[in-house]
């Protein structure tokens, strides 16, 4: 009851705020007064959330008890298989990733589907074909004009 009359209240003091507003525009708005009105409307809506979230709450369980064990037994079959769905993709990717040498960020560029091992592959070429690997020249590293001894890394250990 005191929730109906504070919010008719503060519905009366907005409507006499509009008007007066509307007819007076020189008029100073008193600030106080409206962060007031704001206060108690952010209150009541407050309460009013906090009684709606336990009724749902207590509807949820109700209807919980209402259901069958068939039922039951349904929901927790589809949450297993959904789980189980989860795990053989998870898998799926993994073996990919090893089968074609990628990396977990190669992996999750991938994405998800049913393809994904294609696409893996597809990747693995690409990323074999992008960046094929050189081998080190002999002479890398070395001033140009000077020799390079048979016996490098002996000298270098030696200067040391």
């Amino acid at each position: 009851m005191a929730e109906a009359k504070i919010s008719s209240e503060v519905e009366e003091e907005s409507a006499k705020a509009v008007a007066e507003g509307e007819s007076a525009p020189d008029k100073e708005v008193d600030w106080q007064a409206e962060a007031k009105k704001w206060k108690v409307l952010s209150r009541k809506h407050e309460a009013n959330e906090k009684a709606l979230a336990s009724k749902a709450s207590e509807y949820d369980k109700y209807l919980e008890s209402q259901k069958t064990e068939e039922q039951k037994r349904v929901e927790a079959l589809q949450r297993a298989e959904k789980e189980r769905d989860e795990a053989n993709a998870s898998l799926a990717r993994m073996a990919a990733g090893i089968k074609y040498g990628l990396s977990e960020e190669d992996l999750a560029l991938l994405g998800a589907g049913e393809d994904f091992e294609e696409r893996a592959k597809t990747l693995a070429e690409r990323l074999k074909a992008g960046s094929p690997v050189r081998a080190r020249s002999a002479t890398q590293g070395v001033e140009a004009g000077s020799t390079v001894s048979d016996d490098f890394l002996g000298e270098v250990l030696r200067s040391r």
